[in-house]
Formats: C-alpha cells, structure tokens, sequence
C-alpha cells in the first residue's frame, strides 16, 4: 500500500507532556488531600490529555488521522470521493510544498517534500478525477 506522511505532522513535546503529566498528579493529589472530586475529575483529565497522540497519513484510501490516547482509539477518514479540492501551495523553502485538501467546508494543509506533493496529487486525482486541482502561482 502506498503510504505519505505529511512533514507537519505535530508531536506534543516531551517537555510539555511532562508538565501536563506533573499538573495531573498534582491535582489528584489535591483532590486526595482536600477531599475534592473536581480536583480528582480535572488530575484524570490532564492525565489522560498527556497520553493523546495523532498521526496523519496520505494513503490509497485518503487521508487517514489516526488518535489514541491510552486504549482508546479513534480514526478519521477523509475518502478522495468526499474531497472536492485541492490546492497546492508554494511555501518560502523550496523543497516543500503545502497541499490543501477541502471537504464539505473543513480544509486541511498538509506539507510534503516537493516529490512526494506530486505524487500525492497523481494519488488523488487517479481515485477521484473530479477533483478541482488548482496550483499557486
């Protein structure tokens, strides 16, 4: 199967995945300490919050977002049947390029290497040729 992965596809930094780890502790803790179920309830929250992660990925399917946080997962899937345009974006470096996917009124930009833009379009354009493709000048 053909897979992309787009370069903008944000990680949480460790750093900040500590911090929010460290607040929900804290606030279980506080809610141990002052007998608290809002306090408890929100420490479960930042707990669970530090664990969520996504992926992006650009198949033959469409483009694929996968979360998951502990054992719960979640996938959304945009089908190129539900994509009605696309638009490529020159972006200041020139080795990427930005491609905007639009869905209903939702749209997603996602960067790639300039290689990988093309193929993504040729990807697209071969599941749905109706798609409106339209390059930036």
């Amino acid at each position: 199967m053909i897979e992309f992965k787009p370069l903008n596809d944000r990680k949480q930094r460790t750093s900040t995945k500590i911090a929010v780890l460290v607040a929900g502790v804290a606030f279980v803790i506080l809610g141990i300490v002052l007998p608290s179920i809002y306090s408890i309830v929100i420490g479960g929250i930042f707990l669970m919050a530090s664990t969520v992660s996504k992926h992006t990925i650009i198949s033959e399917k469409g483009i694929e977002v996968r979360y998951r946080m502990l054992t719960f997962k979640y996938e959304e899937l945009w089908a190129f049947s539900e994509v009605t345009e696309m638009h490529l974006e020159i972006v200041k470096d020139p080795r990427f390029s930005a491609l905007h996917f639009t869905k209903d009124v939702i749209s997603k930009r996602l960067i790639f290497t300039k290689e990988d833009a093309r193929s993504v379009v040729s990807l697209a354009l071969k599941q749905n040729p109706k798609i409106h493709y339209d390059q930036a000048y």
